[in-house]
């Protein structure tokens, strides 16, 4: 049994302390599944209770892993090994709580263990990719910008979207890596467009230490020979909240760059009106989720109305994730945001998708029937 943090059932068990807060409990007498279970519950109890140290209130939690010999293993290192998986797979499950080793957790375990390492090799074996989703004046039907997204064309399971890696990426310590590399792609992409488009790139919370993140701005626009103007680095509420006035300092010598600042996914997180009024955002992008995917409700209308009103009465102009019909965009133009994204506009596009894109967009601005399959 593999535990974070524990204490034996009785006189015949043995504790051991593996390293760090990793323990192992070996339970010798009974091997019975029912015993096991019990004793990891009550252990589990047990260090959830909360503790008094030196007049500080101390909370402890632990997850555990078991493996029972012989079944699971006829050797300790074997059952250490097993017990191990079972306690890695407690944790991906909510913490605070056991799990049974069962050998499909070996085939989890190895397939994570190749993901983790066809992702080291990712970048120097240029597999991450930029695609780019197009942001459109919601009146006119003008191509304001592109919006750059991360994507894994992984030699096995074809073109992955963010989501699917990025908890990946950020245990192994690659997120900056990946996110400074595409910040750098898609500004010498922009730099073959036309004046008038810019590009909007996603940063992470690790790019704003030590001012990583300005140098690393600073470098790509020369290096691509881009006007600043024509940036804008969208932020999450999450990173704002984080380290509020270490962030603030960034955005403020990126502003003086030129660079636009833009606030994604807004109405997600716990303190977005309080973040509109303490930096003057250029942008704020509305989450889908605060819609609940119906842009026909009334009440979801007069939330989209309001935060519109609001940005107009700011400068800050609006936009609304995942425009998918012609209802949809209807809707909102008449609230008042200024800007969509979504498949209505066009679906992400590769790089090589891109001079289509833009020279199928009219000289009247209006925007085309299907620009997604030009």
């Amino acid at each position: 049994m593999s535990v974070s943090g524990s204490s034996p059932s009785c006189e015949s068990d043995v504790v051991a302390r593996l390293g760090g807060d990793e323990f192992a409990v070996l339970a010798i007498e009974d091997p019975d599944p029912t015993e096991a279970g019990a004793l990891a519950e009550r252990l589990i109890d047990l260090l959830h209770r909360t503790c008094l140290i030196g007049g500080h209130v101390v909370n402890v939690g632990a997850s555990i892993g078991i493996a029972i010999a012989p079944r699971d293993g006829q050797t300790p290192d074997k059952l250490l090994q097993n017990a191990d998986l079972a306690l890695y797979e407690a944790k991906a499950r909510g913490r605070n709580r056991f799990r049974f080793f069962d050998f499909s957790m070996e085939e989890r375990s190895k397939r994570r263990r190749d993901m983790e390492l066809d992702l080291r090799k990712a970048l120097p074996l240029a597999q991450i990719e930029v695609y780019y989703k197009p942001l459109v004046d919601v009146t006119t039907g003008l191509l304001l910008a592109f919006d750059a997204l991360v994507r894994w064309r992984h030699p096995v399971r074809g073109l992955l979207e963010w989501d699917s890696f990025s908890n990946l990426s950020d245990e192994l310590g690659l997120t900056v890596q990946i996110y400074d590399w595409v910040l750098r792609a898609a500004l010498r992409v922009a730099a073959t467009w036309p004046s008038s488009v810019g590009v909007s790139v996603g940063v992470t919370s690790g790019q704003f230490e030590k001012r990583h993140l300005v140098t690393t701005v600073t470098t790509a626009l020369r290096s691509a020979s881009v006007a600043g103007s024509r940036l804008e680095i969208a932020i999450t509420e999450e990173i704002l909240w984080r380290n509020e006035e270490s962030v603030l300092a960034v955005l403020r010598e990126l502003r003086a760059l030129g660079v636009r600042v833009g606030m994604d996914k807004f109405g997600s997180g716990y303190a977005s009106l309080r973040q509109l009024s303490i930096f003057p955002f250029d942008r704020v992008i509305i989450d889908r989720a605060v819609l609940a995917d119906d842009l026909g409700n009334a009440r979801h209308r007069a939330i989209v109305r309001a935060i519109a009103s609001l940005g107009a009465s700011l400068g800050i102009s609006t936009i609304v994730e995942g425009i998918e019909t012609p209802a949809d965009l209807a809707r909102i133009r008449s609230e008042g945001c200024d800007e969509v994204q979504g498949y209505m506009p066009g679906k992400s596009l590769s790089e090589s998708e891109l001079p289509a894109m833009i020279a199928a967009l009219k000289p009247s601005g209006a925007m085309p029937a299907k620009p997604a399959v030009i």
